[in-house]
């Protein structure tokens, strides 16, 4: 079963298109990690400095260890000192997908 994660940024007001575009850089890397079979990136329409990160994982494993390697790599430290709270991960368990 797959493990959805969602990343929360609320980015500091004159970093939030920063960033995105960091972000949007290296995003195509992360899906080609192993184990990461979706990534998308949304920005909220009343608040658009509230960015969030949904990725799809083919297993938790797979998530933390790719949060191990972008974290040994410097990018949530990067990130980190753009936003005005610590970013928030929370890992899920899809229990029922009703879609059209």
């Amino acid at each position: 079963m797959s493990t959805h994660v969602v990343t929360g940024f609320k980015a500091q007001a004159d970093r939030a298109d920063e960033v995105v575009a960091i972000l949007s850089h290296v995003l195509p890397e992360s899906l080609e990690h192993d184990g990461c079979e979706v990534i998308s990136l949304r920005r909220g329409q009343d608040d658009p400095r509230h960015i969030v990160s949904f990725t799809q994982w083919a297993t938790r494993r797979h998530y933390d260890e790719y949060f191990a390697w972008r974290t040994a790599a410097g990018l949530t430290d990067e990130i980190g000192q753009m936003l005005t709270e610590p970013m928030s991960v929370e890992c899920f368990d899809e229990v029922i997908r009703v879609s059209r």
